[in-house]
């Protein structure tokens, strides 16, 4: 075989195979499939609605990520087993959490055969009357729900990686209006739902 055959031929091969690489490149980012974050909340008057919504903003900011926003009532064991990251709201009643938010909880915790939710990245947030009332405690509630189905929990984070502070939750005073929040309080349930997501395409990779 003379020279300029060998050469067409490893000319061939070469642009074989960067065609392959180029497909396989490409079948490989269009077959990622985005990471699911559910929040899961219950509301009378609103405002925990209203908050929850906030929550998804921080989350869907986060590239690659499908927010589905749901009502506990509405949401299933599939919704739960098809979600990554899992965010849990409930209003605070007597200091503690919505009832109808501790029978979802139990549904999925103490039923035969509920689903182990272990590799998935859980958060929580709260709304009630006055600064104090027990918000914290219906947060720290809801993550050891979390935990004790077998998830990892986190809450939103300030600073610049090297320093800061993490909170273990978000939450809100229900002042009548749905819809009014303070700053701080946007920001806390924004930077939520982001650090939820983020956490959750990590552990999808």
């Amino acid at each position: 075989m003379s020279r300029i055959s060998l050469s067409r031929l490893f000319t061939g091969i070469r642009r074989i195979t960067l065609l392959l690489l180029v497909l396989a490149v490409s079948q490989s980012g269009s077959a990622q499939q985005p990471v699911n974050v559910l929040i899961v909340y219950y509301t009378m008057t609103g405002t925990t609605q209203s908050l929850a919504r906030l929550v998804a903003e921080g989350a869907d900011a986060v590239e690659g990520v499908n927010v589905s926003l749901k009502p506990v009532e509405s949401v299933t064991v599939e919704d739960l087993l098809e979600a990554r990251g899992i965010i849990l709201g409930s209003p605070t009643y007597y200091g503690n959490m919505a009832g109808p938010m501790k029978s979802f909880i139990d549904s999925i915790g103490l039923v035969h055969g509920s689903p182990f939710l272990a590799g998935r990245i859980g958060g929580a947030f709260a709304t009630g009357g006055g600064s104090a009332g027990g918000k914290e405690h219906v947060i720290v509630s809801l993550l050891l729900a979390m935990i004790n189905t077998g998830m990892m929990v986190a809450g939103p984070t300030y600073g610049d990686g090297q320093n800061g502070y993490a909170l273990p939750g978000a939450a809100a005073i229900d002042t009548g209006n749905p819809d009014e929040f303070s700053a701080t309080e946007i920001e806390d349930a924004r930077r939520l739902g982001r650090r939820i997501a983020e956490i959750a395409v990590t552990l999808a990779d």
